[in-house]
C-alpha cells in the first residue's frame, strides 16, 4: 500500500513536503481485517482505500469474508475458549475486537464447514480401514474391532451433593478402531443441552422444546449420561458405511456394550 501511495503523491504534488498518515476517519473494520486509506498534512491528496487482509474467493456475490476471519474461527473451534473469551484475549492487548455478533456470524459458517470436512476424512478411514482388512485377507472386512468412550464438559461425579440434576451440559461420544496402531477415530456423537432460545426455569416446572433452530441437541430432561443412546447411534452411522462391531471395547460401567449387542439381535450389524 504505501509504496503505491508514496510513488502516486509524488506523481500528483511533485513539490508537496508534506507527510503522508492514515486518514482514521475512513477506516473500515471487517473483523479482524481493516481498511485504510492515507492522507497528506500538506496538500489535499487522499489515496483510495487499501484493504489490509486477503480475501476468501467464494464464487458468490457480496462482499468476501476476510482470511484472518476465517482463520479465527477455524482455530476457535479447536479450543476450549469462546468468543467472549477472545475478544478478552484482543482487548488486553489493546488491539480492536470485532463484534460479538460479527464473530458469531462467522462462527456460523465456518464451523458446518469443518463439520463437513471431519465427516469427510472419517467417511475416509473407514474406506481405508476395510481395504485393510481385506488385504489381510479378513473373511469379514466389515467386521471391526472398535472402541468407544464419552466425555463431558463436567464430570458426572462433580455434582454429587451440590445438585439434583446431571452437572454436564455437553458430551461427545467417540468410536476408534481397534485395528491398527493408529487408532483412528471413525464415528463422533455430540449432543447439547445449551440453547439461549429456551433457557431451562427448573422452578417454572416448564421445557419448551427445542427445534432444529436452536443449539441444543438434547432436551433437558434427557440423561447426558446415556452412553447406551449415543453408542447405538454411532454404531449406527458406521453400518451406513458397511463398518460393523465384532468387538466393541468400552468402560466397565458403561452400557454402551449393549448398544452393539441389540443392534446384532436386530440384524442390523455382525
Amino acid at each position: 500500500m504505501w509504496n503505491a501511495v508514496f510513488n502516486e503523491h509524488s506523481e500528483l504534488s511533485p513539490h508537496c513536503k508534506g507527510f503522508l498518515e492514515w486518514d482514521m476517519s475512513k477506516e473500515e473494520r471487517w473483523g479482524l481485517g481493516n481498511s485504510e486509506c492515507a492522507i497528506c498534512d500538506t496538500c489535499s491528496y487522499q489515496s483510495k482505500r487499501y484493504r489490509l487482509y486477503e480475501e476468501v474467493q467464494t464464487g458468490k456475490k457480496g462482499r468476501k469474508p476476510a482470511k484472518m476471519n476465517i482463520g479465527a474461527q477455524a482455530a476457535l473451534a479447536q479450543t476450549p475458549i469462546s468468543t467472549t473469551s477472545f475478544r478478552k484475549i484482543l482487548l488486553a492487548t489493546n488491539s480492536v475486537a470485532p463484534s460479538v455478533k460479527g464473530l458469531q456470524k462467522r462462527a456460523n459458517v465456518v464451523l458446518p464447514k469443518i463439520k463437513e470436512i471431519n465427516e469427510s476424512d472419517m467417511k475416509r478411514l473407514r474406506e481405508r480401514l476395510i481395504h485393510i482388512k481385506k488385504l489381510r485377507g479378513a473373511d469379514n472386512p466389515s467386521a471391526v474391532s472398535l472402541q468407544g468412550d464419552a466425555a463431558c464438559n463436567n464430570p458426572l461425579y462433580s455434582g454429587v451433593g451440590r445438585t439434583p440434576f446431571q452437572p454436564a451440559t455437553q458430551v461427545v461420544y467417540t468410536v476408534a478402531e481397534n485395528e491398527t496402531q493408529d487408532k483412528s477415530i471413525l464415528a463422533v456423537v455430540a449432543k447439547n443441552k445449551l440453547c439461549s432460545v429456551h433457557p431451562v426455569n427448573p422452578n417454572s416446572g416448564k421445557f419448551d422444546q427445542c427445534t432444529e433452530k436452536c443449539s441444543s441437541t438434547l432436551t433437558f430432561l434427557k440423561s447426558i449420561g446415556d452412553e447406551y443412546s449415543w453408542a447405538k447411534e454411532a454404531l449406527k452411522d458406521l453400518n451406513s458405511d458397511d463398518i460393523e462391531a465384532k468387538h466393541f471395547t468400552t468402560d466397565p460401567d458403561s452400557s454402551a456394550f449393549k448398544a452393539a449387542e441389540d443392534l446384532h439381535h436386530e440384524n442390523i450389524t455382525y
